[in-house]
């Protein structure tokens, strides 16, 4: 069970890391969640407790050209970024709750610098369910290197606090600038594998099931880049 914190215990929780030194905090979001095709994609954000800028929020709230000129400004203001990113058969074959956590893991694993303080939009990967999964059913190379960094956010470690807040991509504006750089991302990943498969219209739906994107799906099949067991109700190859 998550463990539920308000808004404004955020808030005193951020004023006392700052006030203490530990000056830098994590913002974690995640994009494609509900998409039917194409990779999920998680962004960290590292930057000090006072950055602040002008027009951040949830990037929901916000039009392409808004994202796309606010990305640049949050790449050159912020100390850190990393991203996860977890393909579609990866979703198919291991589940989106396996698949974010990993995600948000990987992200965390390619910061330089470690945080003290992370606060993500109510995902919480410091459970012993996650890390009994990561331990016994995902064996590779790669994955073994990420073993190693998770006893930083593993919940037997006291000194990386994570909070997991509801709508924290709408309320705290490290999680939103988060949430801008995982969403500018992906979507140019839809625009580009759009260019391979123009017939899904990727670079307008960006994976996400549309009136259209559903005919397409029909009259052309599942693609290698669809999630088929988001597809299972279609009776389509």
């Amino acid at each position: 069970m998550i463990k539920s914190f308000s808004y404004e215990e955020v808030e005193k929780i951020i004023k006392t890391y700052s006030s203490k030194g530990q000056e830098y905090i994590c913002g974690i979001d995640e994009v494609g969640r509900g998409c039917v095709a194409g990779p999920l994609v998680v962004c960290a954000v590292v930057a000090k407790s006072s950055t602040f800028i002008e027009g951040v929020k949830d990037s929901k709230k916000l039009s392409s050209t808004q994202r796309e000129k606010l990305f640049s400004k949050i790449i050159n203001t912020i100390e850190d970024v990393g991203f996860g990113i977890i393909p579609n058969d990866f979703i198919d074959k291991f589940g989106m709750s396996n698949s974010i956590r990993l995600a948000i893991l990987i992200a965390l694993s390619n910061l330089k610098l470690i945080p003290n303080l992370i606060i993500t939009d109510y995902i919480n990967i410091r459970t012993k369910e996650f890390e009994f999964f990561l331990k016994n059913l995902v064996k590779n190379e790669r994955l073994i290197n990420i073993l190693e960094k998770l006893s930083l956010y593993s919940s037997n470690n006291s000194e990386v606090k994570y909070i997991p807040l509801p709508k924290a991509d709408d309320r705290i504006q490290i999680v939103s600038m988060s949430s801008i750089l995982a969403k500018v991302t992906r979507d140019r990943l839809m625009k580009h594998l759009s260019k391979k498969y123009p017939q899904y219209l990727w670079d307008k739906n960006k994976g996400y099931l549309t009136e259209e994107h559903l005919k397409s799906i029909i009259q052309n099949g599942i693609s290698p880049i669809h999630r088929k067991s988001f597809l299972k109700f279609l009776e389509v190859k």
